[in-house]
């Protein structure tokens, strides 16, 4: 069984990894605090699966992740069927031992409740692995000697554990979220999809969303009308019409470009060893020497400018101009 969960896969890895670590990037960017939020992975041998601290409880304050999940299993018992809680009733007989990853170790209220559910289910064993010590610890003291319930911080191989379950959970989401994608048409797919994942929950984001694809669609169509506007409006007879090659050959002659473009001009202002000097075929071995000449030749100030510098500041050229 695996409960859908509105975070990512990255972003629940991300809030048991963190928490804990004193990471000095806290202080550039708040994605390196400690988490908020608390997160509880629940691995048995008939569930598996992820939950959330809740933002708000009955009494306006959050709800604790381990207070969440107790409440979530007592509650699935009194919607059974008859059959239903039969059959569980005699898989009750038998052990059921549960493995909870949590970021936070246990609260004073949550760590109550855990006892309390213990002694309700005394065929129930919790063996709580946990990423940090909540506040000064008093929970894990109420729970350290109660029987049914076993403490530890997280360890090499419980890392892979958890890490495995969050994977799996959400494989197992996405799966299922493809499922019923596939099942439903256009935008009522994608809507199905932003639900599943809790991405948006603004009820008319979907209409929002259309009316957007609407205008652009229109830009696009708009875009598309232009060319055939041109082509109606500036057709290629035109052009032949009013603009023939005659015309260019009339007004624009290449006797024109001859006479006030010779190529004397260009022999006395560009001459061929302009270029060669400037910019040669092949680059000698002395490329850097001839860069430095032309940087010299750059920063040479004038007279008044050295002047200026020399007895107005008593700072060299060099340093004016690159402080």
């Amino acid at each position: 069984m695996a409960r859908s969960s509105p975070h990512s896969c990255e972003d629940d890895i991300e809030i048991m990894i963190r928490t804990g670590v004193r990471d000095w990037r806290h202080v550039e960017s708040d994605r390196y605090k400690w988490p908020q939020e608390a997160i509880l992975v629940v691995q048995s041998n008939r569930l598996n699966e992820i939950n959330h601290s809740k933002p708000k409880h009955i009494n306006g304050r959050a709800q604790h992740v381990e207070c969440a999940f107790l409440d979530e299993i007592e509650s699935a018992d009194q919607s059974l069927s008859l059959e239903d809680y039969f059959s569980k009733m005699r898989m009750r007989q038998q052990k059921t031992e549960y493995d909870l990853y949590i970021n936070y170790s246990p609260c004073v209220d949550c760590a109550d409740r855990i006892i309390e559910f213990i002694n309700n289910h005394p065929l129930v064993i919790f063996n709580i692995h946990y990423a940090m010590t909540y506040k000064d610890g008093d929970g894990l003291r109420k729970l350290k000697y109660q029987e049914g319930i076993t403490l530890s911080t997280m360890s090499d191989s419980n890392w892979k554990s958890v890490t495995t379950s969050l994977l799996d959970i959400h494989i197992q989401k996405m799966q299922k979220l493809q499922e019923e994608v596939r099942s439903k048409p256009g935008y009522e797919s994608l809507n199905t999809a932003l639900k599943y994942l809790d991405i948006e929950r603004f009820p008319k984001w979907i209409t929002m969303r259309k009316e957007a694809d609407e205008v652009h669609d229109q830009i696009l169509h708009d875009i598309f009308e232009e060319e055939e506007y041109f082509e109606e409006y500036w057709p290629e007879e035109y052009f032949e019409e009013y603009w023939p090659e005659e015309y260019f050959e009339e007004y624009w002659p290449e006797e024109y470009f001859e006479e006030y473009w010779p190529e004397e001009y260009f022999e006395e202002y560009w001459p061929e060893e302009y270029f060669e000097e400037y910019w040669p075929e092949e680059v000698s071995e002395d490329e850097d020497e001839v860069q430095d000449e032309i940087l010299d030749d750059t920063l040479k100030l004038t007279p008044f400018e050295e002047y200026w510098l020399a007895n107005g500041s008593g700072r060299s050229s060099f340093d004016l101009l690159y402080s």
